[in-house]
């Protein structure tokens, strides 16, 4: 129809306006020419998906976006996407913050000693950076992210013992009494320093 019409504002031409033409991750300009049914577009560089159309991937703001999805042979599990968005933390040097998956299980699930799923919730992280007020108080960075997995419900961290990336998560909660479906949050330290994130646990384990 807008074919039809040579004076109609059509809007492909903004879409192919804004698209960029390198990949936000890696720069390469070897990606798909169209996006998937999600709107993402894949780097056959590094691998990754990304959404185009997301302001902070657009050739002028270079940066990984959350809208960066792992999918493809690099990351084959969650896991595996965890590990690639710390590492790409640590690398960038973002601000201090708390990411958010999930797992959940199905009576079913827990007899193929399995997952029923698993995702994020919150991949962008929450900001820990402390406040004005916190700083007055006398908080730092562990205790204001310390303060906040308490609030989230966390009660356990994912090791005895301290190791870079250890996780803190909430206790396993139903979810769906009809089939049975349970779910446990996960929170997962991002930009943090190695000393940050042992200050973190030992302040956690105090609590």
């Amino acid at each position: 129809m807008l074919d039809d019409n040579p004076d109609a504002l059509d809007p492909r031409a903004d879409l192919e306006r804004l698209f960029p033409h390198k990949c936000p991750n890696c720069g390469s300009s070897n990606i798909s020419n169209e996006a998937d049914d999600e709107g993402l577009i894949d780097c056959f560089e590094c691998g990754i998906w990304f959404d185009p159309l997301h302001p902070d991937n657009a050739p002028q703001f270079p940066g990984l976006h959350s809208r960066v999805s792992q999918r493809g042979p690099q990351a084959e599990s969650l896991d595996d996407e965890i590990t690639d968005y710390l590492a790409y933390a640590m690398e960038k040097g973002v601000p201090p913050r708390v990411a958010i998956t999930f797992s959940r299980t199905t009576p079913e699930s827990v007899e193929q000693g399995d997952f029923s799923e698993s995702g994020w919730i919150d991949q962008e992280g929450v900001d820990m950076t402390p406040e004005e007020s916190d700083l007055e108080d006398g908080l730092n960075l562990a205790d204001v992210t310390v303060r906040y997995l308490h609030a989230e419900g966390c009660y356990e961290a994912s090791a005895s013992h301290f190791h870079p990336g250890v996780w803190y998560s909430t206790e396993w909660s139903t979810t769906d009494y009809r089939t049975g479906e349970q779910e446990e949050r996960n929170y997962h330290l991002v930009g943090f320093t190695e000393e940050q994130e042992r200050e973190v646990f030992e302040k956690f384990k105090q609590r």
